[in-house]
């Protein structure tokens, strides 16, 4: 089954009806245009508002099992609608479109330079949020020893996610279940792109237990998939300390 990207594109507000035909009403409406989310079968994404998820359920449950081409040739893109919750006085238009699934290979010598820019890309995109520019500076120098990397990605079991052929993400893990790295493009985050990635490396591993040393960014993703964390450190990058813990589970 297909993930599906609800992206709130519109909102109109129409304060002539609203006047005319409305009682005053708090937060009558609270979605705003840019915000997403993504759907995963039945279940209403959080945050997402009754009414909208009633008019748009039945879509997005067409595209995710693989349907689409809506009303003969409705939509530009046939794996998409458009739909417009049932408030007729601040109607929300959404874009709904099916995500392709990312396609895991094995890591080639070649995506060294390219993995080196979407960690760095990502750093200081991603985790943003979590960390001061300093420390993202200290973490994501721009400046990486592509030999050393290469090196230590021959050396794991080292996996690159492509959608639409394009490189979106890699992670890599040692013989003992120490997943080192995990970073997924700036522009595909909540695609399934993380999991895929882990699914591949702990489904190929022969460990019985992993770990990892995770950002806070990456915390709660670690913590749906069962790993808990045992305690926070810091580690020095450049005289700057960054937090991270160390997290572990079991299969």
């Amino acid at each position: 089954m297909k993930k599906v990207r609800i992206t709130a594109v519109r909102k109109a507000c129409y304060l002539d009806l609203m006047e005319r035909y409305e009682n005053p009403m708090e937060h009558a409406c609270d979605v705003q245009e840019g915000q997403v989310w993504i759907a995963n079968g039945w279940q209403k994404p959080e945050g997402l508002c009754d009414s909208a998820w009633e008019c748009m359920s039945p879509f997005v449950m067409t595209l995710a099992h693989g349907g689409g081409d809506f009303y003969d040739g409705w939509m530009k893109n046939p794996k998409s609608a458009m739909i417009s919750c049932n408030d007729g006085f601040r109607p929300v238009s959404f874009y709904i479109e099916a995500l392709e699934e990312p396609q895991i290979r094995d890591y080639a010598e070649s995506d060294c330079p390219e993995l080196a820019q979407l960690f760095y890309e990502t750093v200081h995109t991603v985790n943003a949020g979590d960390y001061t520019e300093d420390q993202l500076n200290a973490w994501a120098t721009g400046k990486v020893d592509l030999a050393n990397w290469n090196e230590s990605f021959l050396a794991h079991h080292t996996v690159v996610a492509e959608l639409d052929g394009q490189i979106v993400g890699f992670g890599d893990m040692d013989d003992s279940g120490y997943l080192d790295r995990l970073y997924v493009h700036k522009d595909c985050q909540r695609r399934g792109v993380a999991t895929a990635i882990c699914n591949a490396l702990e489904g190929d591993s022969e460990a019985r237990d992993f770990t990892t040393h995770a950002s806070i960014t990456a915390k709660p993703f670690f913590e749906k998939r069962g790993y808990r964390a045992e305690e926070s450190q810091q580690v020095i990058r450049g005289g700057i300390a960054l937090t991270n813990f160390v997290m572990h589970k079991t299969r």
